[in-house]
């Protein structure tokens, strides 16, 4: 629909405008081209025969593995030599399919036949014709784990080591999705599946000591797994072998058999290293992260002068990025008390983490900091950076201001692009938006200035609360056109274009399904300008949506466009859905959408399907849990080892207080018989809850009933 002319930027209809603007400019300086009509796009099958006939075996339904597993034997036996060897390209795709038909198979006959089996008799076809992708031999190797057959994982690793050692095309190539919207093919493999491969094997030979019950590793044989490789490093694999299916108790082992291996050849200083405590800190592993550290410092005792600066520094920067402040400040002291020379580097992270820090007399901590800093060693741009950004943060906005004057003045070689938005920062935060507006347009002017995201989000917001809505789309359209390649929005940003959507179409009354529309053109406008997305961002912003009853509505359909977008939800957002529709008394759609949760690779856990129990104790229905929850047993039988379904303090919680609503005192008792049998889930919140049923006429469970409170 047409927006309002009383707003010249109801904006993001125009944004979309303005990316088709900007992507035909080069084009419209060119002579024109006649351009033909596109065709309908019509489903292409394969040239190749072999794979064609594979692809039409899939279109069928099967009764039983036998009849599917025949005719794929008989389309391999007639397939010409030729077809066989120019199908490996599409079998990464294709073979795939194929292993998901037989889980298909399995789950509508209600098979009880180990995966591993029936996998292999398509592994074997593949096998034999020189085609097997790595992505399918991988999915292999994780079913024959799962299943405890570490030998003939092993076995088959090494069978199959020199015919990928040879065979480069075996591993997917990377793809991307160019300007446009065709999808290129790189000449670069696929990291990720490539590593799996190394990394199946490797836990392939750890397992089989454990069935040979001799834990005794040979490095050559781990030298023969990777081969001109370098090893995979522990955190990496430790988070591999944790998502594996694989037995507990196993993992655990498999795990410390590694991390000893590794100890050997430990250099604590070696890019390896500390790799890991970077991937940790951004995964958000704060334990592993926190965990690292200390065993690895311990592990120099006593040749604590071998670890250099450098590497306490990068310690300090990734605890800071996990905000473990005072972890970091622990490692300054470490460093000091064994005399490891302090670099500027080691000062700032110092700085930082008492920057941030939550505590009484903060200012004068910093300001010590600061002080020690500039005696010890010279200020840098960071260092100046950081510490304004804690003036800033404390409001010392004449302090800020002399500081940044000096700077210029007897330090101008300093004043970098963090420091020029500081200025502008500075600025916003006097309320002067327009003279900060004006300032950042003069340093745009300058070649080597990089905004930081932060100044960029706050100029937005601050154009958007005082309605400057073109100076706020040509900001917007700089992020969109990528004009600075190391910005990418974060959740702060999405946040403030979807209040900016808000504002400008609640002006001129456009639909929800317009606001959607737009917020996927700029969505699409950024891919196609090469801006890297945060779906995590966006889920986030979708989710604060939901949890407002005015916005409820566009958060739902948010979702729903990312999930037709191709966008893959995780496990937060479906639980942010879930949530939502349970929180209106929607129980059917809360329901839904946790199976399309299940559906789509999302791992059950008690964090999701609690989000259902306490959907139904707000509109009860004690018949619908007594399946729900059947279910959920059903699962923890079949996978005892997986914590992650334990019933917990929470479950227990939403169940009784389900049954009380209902005034259903058969499942009320169900349950308390059900807790009588995992007391380490109880909270004080539930043992509350036991003392009000007790005083109500309830029978408490003997071993229950001695905790509750009268």
């Amino acid at each position: 629909m047409m927006l309002s002319k009383s707003i010249k930027s109801t904006i993001l209809l125009n944004t979309a405008r303005s990316f088709s603007r900007l992507q035909s400019t080069a084009a419209a300086s060119q002579v024109e081209e006649k351009v033909e009509p596109k065709k309908p796009r019509t489903e292409e099958r394969p040239r190749n025969q072999l794979t064609s006939n594979l692809f039409g075996i899939l279109n069928d339904n099967y009764n039983d593995f036998s009849e599917y597993f025949e005719k794929v034997r008989v389309a391999f036996e007639n397939g010409s030599e030729k077809d066989k060897k120019n199908a490996l390209n599409t079998m990464h795709a294709l073979s795939s399919r194929m292993i998901s038909k037989i889980l298909d198979i399995k789950d509508a006959n209600k098979a009880e036949v180990p995966n591993s089996i029936v996998f292999k008799e398509i592994v074997k076809l593949l096998v034999d014709n020189k085609i097997l992708p790595a992505g399918t031999f991988n999915r292999y190797m994780k079913s024959l784990l799962a299943e405890k057959r570490y030998m003939a994982a092993l076995t088959f690793w090494i069978e199959n080591a020199n015919y990928f050692k040879s065979t480069p095309n075996a591993f997917p190539k990377l793809r991307k999705k160019s300007e446009d919207g065709k999808i290129a093919i790189l000449d670069q493999i696929d990291p990720v599946v490539e590593r799996d491969y190394y990394l199946t094997g490797l836990v392939a030979y750890l397992s089989s000591l454990i069935e040979s019950k001799d834990l005794t590793i040979d490095p050559e044989f781990i030298k023969l797994i990777f081969g001109d490789k370098k090893p995979i490093n522990l955190y990496r694999f430790t988070n591999f072998v944790e998502r594996l299916e694989m037995d507990k108790e196993d993992k655990k082992t498999i795990i410390s058999l590694y991390s000893d291996l590794m100890k050997k050849s430990f250099d604590i200083n070696a890019t390896e290293s500390l790799k890991g405590i970077r991937l940790a800190a951004i995964d958000g592993k704060l334990v592993y992260l926190n965990n690292a550290i200390t065993n690895n410092l311990a592990e120099y005792k006593g040749k604590e002068s071998e670890i250099k600066p450098e590497t306490i520094a990068h310690y300090m920067k990734y605890l800071n990025v996990a905000k473990l402040y005072s972890r970091s400040i622990e490692i300054w002291r470490f460093a000091s008390e064994h005399n490891i020379p302090m670099n500027i580097s080691i000062w700032n992270q110092l700085l930082h983490a008492f920057a941030q820090l939550e505590i009484a007399d903060s200012g004068k901590k910093v300001e010590s900091v600061w002080n020690l800093l500039k005696r010890s060693t010279t200020p840098n741009s960071e260092s100046y950076s950081t510490y304004v950004s804690f003036l800033m943060k404390s409001n010392q906005i004449e302090k800020i201001k002399e500081l940044l004057d000096s700077l210029k003045k007897d330090s101008p070689e300093l004043f970098d692009s963090s420091l020029k938005c500081s200025m502008i920062e500075l600025l916003l935060a006097s309320n002067k938006s327009a003279e900060a507006l004006q300032l950042f347009k003069i340093y745009q002017k300058q070649p080597d200035f990089v905004p930081t995201l932060i100044v960029y989000n706050k100029l937005l917001s601050k154009l958007i609360a005082s309605k400057n809505y073109d100076a706020a789309q040509e900001l917007l359209n700089q992020l969109l056109s990528n004009k600075y390649s190391t910005l990418n929005p974060d959740t702060a940003t999405w946040t403030i274009i979807v209040d900016f959507l808000l504002k400008t179409s609640a002006e001129s009354n456009v639909s929800q399904d317009d606001i959607i529309s737009n917020i996927f053109s700029i969505i699409k406008g950024m891919e196609s300008s090469g801006v890297k997305l945060n779906n995590i961002a966006l889920m986030t912003v979708a989710s604060n949506l939901l949890k407002n009853n005015e916005t409820h509505d566009l958060g739902i359909e948010f979702f729903q466009r990312m999930e037709k977008s191709g966008i893959k939800l995780n496990a937060t957002a479906y639980t942010a859905i879930i949530t939502a529709f349970g929180s209106r008394g929607d129980t059917t759609n809360a329901v839904e959408y946790y199976n399309k949760a299940i559906k789509n690779g999302i791992l059950p856990s008690a964090f999701l399907y609690n989000s259902i129990l306490k959907a139904y104790s707000l509109n009860p229905d004690t018949e619908a849990t007594r399946k729900f929850m059947k279910e959920i047993k059903n699962m923890i039988q079949s996978d005892p080892n997986n914590q992650r379904l334990y019933m917990n303090k929470y479950t227990y919680y939403f169940l009784l207080l389900q049954g009380t609503r209902a005034r259903d005192a058969g499942f009320v008792n169900e349950v308390l018989e059900d807790l009588s049998k995992n007391t380490d889930a109880l909270s004080d919140a539930l043992v509350r809850i036991l003392g009000s049923l007790k005083n109500n006429g309830y029978t408490i469970p003997e071993n229950l009933a001695s905790m509750t409170k009268e």
